[in-house]
């Protein structure tokens, strides 16, 4: 397992699903005409069982979406965020320990987006 420098958070660890979502994200061009953030986000919810994605994970993107303006998932910018897990904690109702799953998450989206 490689490991990747976070800037102000030290080392994270860096494993295939990592890769993936790097390189997702690193060809991302922006939204078609006509779809939204919302729509992507129903999407999600609406694949979430079919493709193993649980019910827990599709609310913290749900709630990482939520970070996101439309102008994020436009061609000339990326829709990052990176919120703290006491942020999410907070927002979620959990503790922090429970929403710390970003592989989880990472490798969620990445299937959801990969199915299209």
């Amino acid at each position: 397992m490689l490991r990747a420098i976070n800037p102000g958070r030290g080392l994270r660890r860096h494993d295939t699903a990592a890769v993936a979502a790097d390189q997702l994200a690193q060809s991302f061009s922006g939204l078609p005409d006509g779809i939204t953030k919302g729509k992507v986000l129903a999407a999600i919810k609406g694949a979430a069982s079919q493709l193993g994605i649980d019910f827990k994970i599709v609310m913290l993107i749900d709630v990482l979406f939520g970070y996101t303006h439309d102008l994020d998932w436009q061609a000339t910018h990326e829709p990052i965020v990176w919120p703290s897990n006491e942020e999410l904690a907070e927002k979620l109702g959990k503790s922090v320990r429970q929403v710390q799953c970003k592989r989880g998450v990472r490798t969620a989206v990445y299937a959801a987006w990969a199915v299209g």
